[in-house]
Order: C-alpha cells, then sequence, then structure tokens
C-alpha cells in the first residue's frame, strides 16, 4: 500500500484513510460493483463521489488508485455551481 500519509482528499478524508477502507472492504470480501450490477445476497460496495467543488487532481489520483486495487467506481460531477461552471 502506498503511503500517502501528508496528501488529504479532503479536510475529513485522507488518501491513507481511503486506502484503509478498500484494504479492509476487500478483507471482509466486500466486492466493489456498478449501480446497475446484480446484488444478488452477497456483500458489495457500490461507491459513489460527488465532486461539488474540488481540485480535479485529487479526483485523478482517486481514479488511478481505484484502477491499480481493481475498485469499481462512480464520479458524479455538479457540472453548475455558483462558485464554477463547468
Amino acid at each position: 500500500m502506498e503511503d500517502y500519509s501528508s496528501t488529504k482528499i479532503h479536510n475529513e478524508i485522507s488518501y491513507n484513510g481511503f486506502l484503509s477502507f478498500i484494504d479492509l472492504a476487500k478483507q471482509m470480501n466486500y466486492k466493489f460493483i456498478f449501480f446497475n450490477e446484480s446484488r444478488d445476497n452477497q456483500k458489495y460496495i457500490i461507491l459513489r463521489h460527488d465532486i461539488d467543488f474540488g481540485i480535479i487532481k485529487d479526483v485523478y489520483e482517486l481514479a488511478k488508485i481505484e484502477k491499480k486495487y481493481d475498485i469499481k467506481s462512480t464520479y458524479f460531477f455538479m457540472m453548475r455551481n455558483p462558485f464554477y461552471n463547468m
């Protein structure tokens, strides 16, 4: 597991915390699935990221981590906001 100890995704979430979450979920045999996948009585996690206001570099770093650990997730981007428009 990489060491991101000095890097935070958000004030309340660090990369190391996210990696610990992934590690624990996998140890407990949870499967990461997309919204449209079958949920037939197995342990699963539907991971969703709401990107309302943030740095795209951090979002990209999360995506790279998820790809490395074969984590399925969905990103929702707020296209219009009082602070910016995409």
